[in-house]
């Protein structure tokens, strides 16, 4: 009878501790998770409000070329004498063709003192004009220097915009995985109070039949309550990874909502395989070599640069003196019949600086902003290279020791069975039983722990090229 109740306990016990737990609670997936996280946090909304600042410095931008009506009248009555009266009313249209500007008018004047060199057809006088610049801003001006640098900046806010979200998806997704290790570290210890539990049920049931002796019966509880204290410990250390977790979670109106008790993260045992493939060195090479191309820092880098030679390119175009030409051609009331008749005004303006210092000291200033940011993105481009290459050594060392944990796992619980199985023959102790047994737990949580870890390492490598997103891988 007394070895039929050992092997009924010892195959309970064996069961409980190799099983895992099955959960008909919802799951919060990562994929979900991240989802909820990329459309609602506040840092996700911030990201996104920078590609509506470049749209709106796009069009503000634009705007430069926008064309302007005006309207110009001008009268003078003296002693009840009419002297003058001048209007002009027209649209001038900005282009981005070397500088030209188009306009359009129409002229008026009446008066009994109206200067002849004003003096126009009785029916006023249409015009057509243009200007241009012949030396500087023939090549670029405010108006396209603003435009081109607005262009750019859409680069830049997007690039800003998705390193914000690769950073995000990185503290999430930790959060996540160390939720999820939070979680299967609880189930261990419930199950392993549920057993402890139950041993001592059936101890003390053999105690009081005269099977066992009371030092087992005593034993036994002192480690019921020793594993309460652990399951203690460790649903508190659930508790604090679900208020971290919440950090990430918040509503449509930007109200943090936490997540509820009876939701569940993925389990880390059906994320790991169990053959984990390397990842090779052409692979990490490439990585490695492309970072400059695929990370949005380095490449907002790269927008700034841009940025940045468009305005040396104006600060230089100001070292060239001023030289405007305009040329009007003159109608007869709103008749211009001919472009090439003889009626037409023109002007010719012409100014220059005579030592340039202020617009050399513009160039230098513009050299040397340029020189920073190099230097920028080259100290970045190392910094995230390293990390990269540590990403990969730390996801290569957790691979290595998963391999090695699995079989440690593996003869742990194989010791445990065959320390029951000897105990059922009399040649073990209680004693012996619960060092295999507190052996087997602490393998489990290694592993569970080393594959949160090989998640968190995987998430990393992805983030140090500047793939993240929100992909959840």
């Amino acid at each position: 009878m007394r070895k039929l109740f050992l092997l009924i306990l010892n195959l309970l016990i064996i069961s409980c501790l190799s099983a895992v737990a099955q959960t008909i609670e919802p799951i919060l997936s990562l994929t979900d998770f991240l989802k909820l996280v990329e459309q609602n946090h506040p840092s996700a909304k911030r990201a996104a409000l920078l590609n509506r600042t470049a749209e709106a410095e796009l069009l503000s931008a634009k705007g430069g070329f926008d064309p302007k009506a005006f309207g110009d009248y001008e009268q003078k009555f003296f002693k009840n004498q009419k002297y003058f009266g001048y209007g002009e009313y027209g649209v001038k249209v900005p282009t981005a063709l070397y500088g030209l500007e188009l306009k359009a008018a129409y002229n008026t004047t009446e008066g009994n003192f109206i200067n002849p060199s004003e003096k126009l057809p009785t029916a006023g006088q249409a015009v057509l004009g243009l200007s241009m610049p012949l030396l500087q801003g023939l090549m670029i001006d405010d108006r396209r220097a603003n435009r081109a640098k607005a262009q750019q900046s859409q680069g830049l806010n997007q690039s800003e915009r998705n390193a914000v979200l690769n950073d995000l998806a990185l503290e999430a997704t930790t959060a996540y995985w160390k939720w999820s290790f939070s979680y299967q570290q609880l189930l261990v210890f419930q199950k392993a109070l549920s057993v402890a539990e139950q041993r001592f049920v059936g101890i003390k049931s053999a105690f009081d039949l005269g099977d066992r002796m009371a030092m087992d019966t005593l034993e036994s509880w002192t480690q019921v309550q020793d594993r309460q204290l652990q399951f203690n410990e460790v649903q508190q250390d659930f508790r604090e990874a679900t208020l971290k977790l919440n950090n990430f979670l918040w509503g449509n109106a930007s109200v943090n909502t936490p997540i509820l008790d009876n939701i569940k993260p993925q389990t880390l045992s059906n994320e790991i395989p169990l053959s984990i493939t390397p990842v090779s060195d052409e692979q990490k090479q490439f990585l490695v070599q492309n970072i400059a191309k695929t990370h949005p820092l380095l490449r907002g880098y790269d927008f700034k640069l841009a940025q940045l030679e468009i305005e040396k390119r104006l600060k230089r175009e100001k070292l060239k003196p001023k030289l405007n030409l305009n040329y009007n051609f003159l109608g007869n009331g709103f008749a211009i019949n001919n472009v090439f008749s003889d009626n037409y005004k023109w002007g010719i303006q012409f100014s220059t600086s005579t030592l340039f210092r202020a617009e050399r000291a513009d160039v230098q200033l513009a050299d040397i902003k340029i020189e920073n940011t190099r230097l920028f993105q080259d100290q970045k481009l190392r910094e995230l290279e390293n990390k990269l290459q540590l990403a990969f050594r730390t996801l290569e060392n957790v691979q290595a020791q998963i391999q090695i944990q699995n079989q440690s796992l593996a003869n742990f619980e194989k010791l445990l069975t065959l320390e029951n199985t000897r105990f059922q023959l009399g040649e073990s102790s209680f004693f012996l039983i619960n060092s295999r047994e507190s052996k087997f737990l602490e393998a489990q949580i290694k592993m569970a722990k080393l594959q949160a870890e090989w998640k968190i390492a995987q998430a990393t490598v992805t983030w140090a090229t500047g793939y993240l997103g929100f992909n959840g891988q």
